[in-house]
């Protein structure tokens, strides 16, 4: 009966000391991986969920892409969140009729984790099924695309990243609203 006892106590203390380890060590993630935890905090305020491992991939990406072109981890974080929820294989597409034929048809503008528009696709001539399909091309020619608005504009606008998604005055300050939610 003692032995029991005892056994049950050391199970109780074994299993206390994991739960505190396990808390410690998600408290240090978000020191070691910031981004990893903007991610999920991010999907958390849409009330949605994100795979810690396709998290932690996508974090790693970002990382990557940020220091080879230059731009903040941070701000590209916010800017993926709103563009596509964090989705690789995000489209947006929409309806209408062919003008020649008044056949119902779909053109999809925006692809990937970036949402990169068709126009940028074809004047960088990005692969767009690569966009919908590896993580690490998307989120590299997004980053590129980002880091050619900032050579161009930075030296003149703080919000120079609001061309990413409009030029127009109007629609890039509701873009700088709806990105700053994932600050």
């Amino acid at each position: 009966m003692r032995i029991k006892l005892i056994m049950i106590v050391l199970l109780f203390a074994f299993i206390y000391n994991l739960s505190l380890s396990n808390a410690a060590d998600n408290d240090n993630i978000c020191l070691r991986h910031p981004i990893f935890c903007k991610i999920i905090e991010n999907k958390e305020r849409v009330n949605e969920t994100i795979d810690r491992k396709y998290a932690m991939d996508l974090s790693n990406s970002i990382y990557k892409a940020c220091r080879k072109w230059n731009i903040d981890s941070i701000l590209y974080t916010a800017i993926l969140a709103q563009e596509s929820r964090y989705q690789l294989n995000a489209m947006n597409c929409v309806k209408g009729l062919n003008k020649e034929t008044h056949e119902k048809t779909t053109v999809c503008l925006d692809f990937g984790l970036g949402q990169l528009n068709i126009r940028n696709i074809i004047r960088y001539d990005i692969d767009t099924r690569r966009l919908l399909t590896d993580m690490d091309y998307a989120i590299d020619q997004g980053a590129k695309i980002l880091s050619r608005f900032k050579k161009k504009y930075a030296h003149k606008e703080v919000n120079y990243w609001s061309r990413y998604n409009a030029s127009s005055q109007i629609h890039r300050r509701k873009y700088e609203e709806l990105v700053s939610r994932f600050f």
